[in-house]
C-alpha cells in the first residue's frame, strides 16, 4: 500500500489516496508516511483527518511519529489536533513525546489542554515534559502552579527537574 517512487521516497499523492493508506496501509511505515504528508500539507482538513485517524490507529509508535510532525509544522491547525491528542491520548509509551512534540509551541489553548490534563494525572517522564511545555509559555506561564510542583515529591525527581 506505501506509495513509493523509483528511489524509494514517498510518491506525491493527493489526499484522498493518503486518507486510504493512512486507514489502510497494512504496515505502520504506509500509515506513518501518509501521516507525515497529510502534517506536511497542513491544511486544515488534511490535519482533521490524522485527528480523526488518530483514535483508530491501532499502534502507539505512528501515533508518536505524527505527533513529532505536527509539533514541527506548528500552525493553528497542527495545534489544534496535538490539542485533541493531549486530551485524549491514553497509551503511556505516546504521551511523553507528545508532549515533547509539543514542547516549543507557545499557545494558550495548547497550555490549559497541558494543566488539565496534568490535573487528571500524568506519568512522571511525561508530567515532567508537561511542566516544561507549561514554562515555555513564558508570560503566560503558570508560575504559581509550576513553583508548587517543584515542592512536590515524585519518582526520581522527574517533576521537579
Amino acid at each position: 500500500m506505501r506509495q513509493l517512487s523509483r528511489e524509494g521516497l514517498p510518491r506525491s499523492l493527493g489526499t484522498a489516496e493518503l486518507e486510504r493508506q493512512l486507514r489502510d496501509a497494512p504496515d505502520v511505515i504506509g500509515r506513518i508516511l501518509a501521516g507525515l504528508a497529510l502534517a506536511k500539507l497542513g491544511k486544515p482538513a488534511d490535519l482533521a483527518l490524522l485527528q480523526r485517524s488518530w483514535k483508530a490507529e491501532p499502534f502507539w509508535g505512528v501515533r508518536l511519529e505524527w505527533a513529532k510532525a505536527l509539533g514541527r509544522v506548528g500552525t493553528s491547525a497542527a495545534i489544534g489536533v496535538l490539542v485533541h491528542a493531549i486530551e485524549h491520548e491514553s497509551d503511556l509509551r505516546v504521551l511523553e513525546g507528545l508532549l515533547r512534540a509539543a514542547a516549543e509551541i507557545r499557545d494558550a489553548g495548547l497550555a490549559a489542554a497541558v494543566e488539565a490534563r496534568l490535573a487528571r494525572g500524568l506519568p512522571p517522564r511525561a508530567s515532567m515534559v508537561a511542566w516544561e511545555l507549561l514554562g515555555a509559555q513564558r508570560e503566560r506561564a503558570p508560575f504559581e502552579a509550576i513553583a508548587a510542583a517543584s515542592g512536590r515529591s515524585s519518582f526520581n525527581g522527574f517533576a521537579q527537574s
